[in-house]
Parts: structure tokens; sequence; C-alpha cells
């Protein structure tokens, strides 16, 4: 079956891994919107500046299959190192936000276990100086017994 040149490019953004044709337009450095002319019910013809910036972009593309049909969508001897580094490079991005995202999580949850122990804490209202003393001693019993409770006398 031959398919159109718009139908190609939708299909190599798919290929590519974006997930949206604004993702697509954004890695191209493109006015947004711009491919979804190309893809999307307009169906405009992509200009040759367009064109040559997937050249550019995405070298692992084999242009004589985007402009004709024929042929392979990737070039096996590209697909090579410059597709890789690209590939790791959006990894590596994926994989720092996931671990921001981790680490606000751990933050969060360090917080509300730390509100938690503070409930766990008992007051007797003496001066500063007797607390530290008996807290001492309680660590100082604890660790002579290896009886390392964590109840703790303020």
């Amino acid at each position: 079956m031959e398919t159109t040149v718009n139908q190609r490019i939708d299909a190599l953004i798919k290929a590519l891994g974006f997930d949206s044709v604004r993702k697509f337009d954004k890695a191209m450095e493109i006015a947004p919107g711009y491919t979804a002319n190309i893809v999307g019910a307009r169906l405009s013809n992509p200009s040759f500046p367009f064109l040559q910036k997937i050249a550019i972009k995405f070298p692992q593309v084999d242009l004589q299959w985007l402009l004709t049909g024929s042929g392979e969508m990737f070039t096996s001897e590209k697909l090579s190192r410059e597709y890789v580094d690209e590939l790791e490079h959006r990894l590596k991005e994926t994989t720092e936000q996931a671990n921001i995202y981790k680490f606000s999580v751990q933050q969060v949850m360090a917080r509300q276990q730390a509100k938690a122990a503070n409930f766990k804490i008992v007051s007797n209202k003496k001066p500063v100086s007797q607390r530290i003393g008996i807290i001492i001693l309680f660590i100082a019993d604890s660790i002579a017994d290896r009886n390392y409770s964590t109840t703790v006398i303020a």
C-alpha cells in the first residue's frame, strides 16, 4: 500500500517515540502546531526546511523512504550511535525527573514520620538542663542494656 509523505511523517513521529506532535515540534525546535498541519486534518505539504530539520535532527531516518516511501524507515548504518545517543539523553532526562519526584516524595514522607514521632515524646515540664540529663542517662542505660528503645523523655 502506497503512503503519502504526511502518513510517513506521522508514522515516523510515533516510531521515534514521541507521544504527541507537540513534543515532536519541541524536539524539532519549530512552532507548536506546525507538524499538526502536516499530519492532521489539513494535510499540508511539508516544506523543504522542515524535511531538512528532520534529516539533521534524526540522521537515522532514511530520506528516500521519507520522500518516496521506498525502502526502510531507518538506515541501519546511521541508526547506531546518533540514535542511541539521543535515546540515552532522553532516558537520562526522564530518570533525573523521576529521581526529583522520588526525592520530593521521600521528603514528604520523612516530614510525616517526624510529625508522627513528635507524638511519642513525653514532656514532664522539667527545666532543659534536667531533661538533657535524663535523656543522657536514658541513652547510657539503653546502651548498657543493649536495649535501644525509641521512647524519649523530654
